[in-house]
């Protein structure tokens, strides 16, 4: 029989670095080294849930009709079903793929480089970062940043379009340092100008009149002088600055924080020895898996005072992957309307500083939704193991099938009196502190 700290140690792995156990994975996890479970959740393998959710081509849909038009209306359906298909292909993409660490992964770079469809209207574009997010998401970061400083969703984001020679737009230059390399305090006004310069010629066209925007460079509109960056004097273009702001110490050491925020504890700063060792992790190559896999086999990682409020999108994920339910099936209303009510929704992050973390998450509004989402994932699971056990089988059963620590007492006295079928049992549980909340 497992240990608490086994238990406690798989059941961090499996939620943070993955997006939550599937069927027979928590018990499985138990018996293996945090090292071989981490490398398994990391490795580059064949997916087949993966390959089972393709992503939808999402074509562009015309010009947007002028108002008044008859053709308005129909625009708009069209506008809106990409939109909703986009968000309902990736929850269903979360919960199908096997290698959901890199799914998780994925969605940690969508935080950081928080681009939303509330301005993006060409679903494709979002589409298309989301595919090179994922395509880098292990791998240098240098790769990632070279990638996204031209990314059309997030030039269009960040008003990249507007900047040229001689009037330049300093929001994508200032964002790039302060949110996505180095982090604030480490560039100055001066700085945010001159990479602003480093960044003028990029413009968004399509290649063909019915084609998506694509991002183009426009060597008339790009300022040809020397800039200087961070005390390096160059010509410089997007692809240069973006080089130049990762080889900098100042850029493993924000990324290592980041990750610290995310996948360990979003209420205390990242100790100035564990982000030695995850920097020395990145190396010169500036790999995120390596850094991931040193941070999660730190032994701060393991310390029970870091718990982590889970996100509602990591929440609701996690639930469908334990229970076998796919999020575009389940019945009885807007599955995306239910998370953007409690907060977060996929493709759509308040601000380029991307989601808030921590308790923010358990307001009573939130809660209040959490209830009847978590009912609506029990209405539509199979949940005959679960009514074919006696009363007092179930709340063990239910904590290794969702990858919970341990129920508390007090949770598994309110789950030992529910006299309704198996379905309000499970809701409740999808409820509980001990799982709302990543011990």
């Amino acid at each position: 029989m497992a240990t608490h700290q086994e238990r406690l140690r798989a059941a961090r792995i499996l939620h943070r670095v993955g997006l939550g156990p599937r069927r027979g994975e928590f018990s499985a996890a138990q018996r293996s080294s945090a090292d071989a479970l981490v490398a398994g959740l990391l490795a580059d393998v064949p997916d087949p849930g993966v390959r089972a959710t393709p992503m939808p081509d999402f074509p562009y849909l015309g010009r947007r009709p002028s108002a008044g038009s008859a053709d308005l209306d129909s625009y708009r359906q069209a506008q809106r079903r990409q939109r909703e298909g986009l968000k309902l292909w990736w929850l269903d993409r979360m919960v199908a793929a096997e290698s959901a660490a890199i799914e998780r992964l994925t969605w940690f770079w969508h935080g950081h480089w928080a681009t939303s469809d509330k301005k993006v209207d060409e679903i494709g574009l979002m589409a298309r970062q989301n595919e090179t997010l994922r395509a880098a998401a292990r791998g240098p970061f240098g790769e990632l940043a070279r990638a996204m400083v031209t990314d059309a969703a997030l030039i269009q984001w960040l008003d990249g379009q507007r900047n040229k020679a001689g009037q330049p737009n300093e929001n994508l230059a200032r964002e790039f340092m302060e949110l996505f390399t180095v982090g604030v305090g480490h560039y100055s006004e001066n700085d945010v100008r001159e990479a602003a310069r480093a960044l003028t010629g990029w413009r968004l066209l399509r290649p063909t009149p019915d084609a998506l925007l694509a991002a183009s460079f426009d060597s008339r509109r790009h300022d040809p002088a020397p800039v200087t960056v961070l005390g390096t004097t160059a010509r410089m273009g997007a692809e240069d600055l973006a080089e130049l702001l990762v080889a900098r110490s100042e850029c493993p050491e924000f990324l290592a924080a980041r990750l610290w925020f995310r996948y360990v504890s979003s209420s205390t700063p990242i100790p100035a020895a564990v982000s030695t060792r995850v920097v020395s992790a990145f190396g010169a190559n500036r790999r995120t898996d390596a850094a991931l896999r040193a941070l999660v086999l730190d032994p701060e990682f393991a310390n029970p005072a870091h718990q982590l409020v889970k996100a509602p999108v990591e929440w609701f994920v996690g639930a469908c992957r334990s229970l076998a339910v796919t999020p575009s099936a389940i019945a009885g209303g807007s599955v995306l309307s239910t998370l953007s009510a409690m907060g977060q929704v996929p493709f759509q992050p308040p601000s380029v500083g991307g989601w808030p973390a921590g308790a923010g998450w358990l307001t009573t509004v939130a809660a209040q939704k959490r209830i009847g989402l978590a009912g609506r994932i029990a209405a539509s699971a199979d949940l005959g193991a679960v009514a074919a056990l006696p009363a007092g089988a179930r709340a063990p059963y239910l904590a290794d099938l969702l990858g919970v620590v341990a129920f508390h007492p007090t949770t598994a006295r309110v789950l030992a009196e529910v006299t309704q079928g198996p379905e309000r049992f499970v809701a409740l549980a999808l409820v509980s502190p001990e799982y709302v909340v990543s011990e």
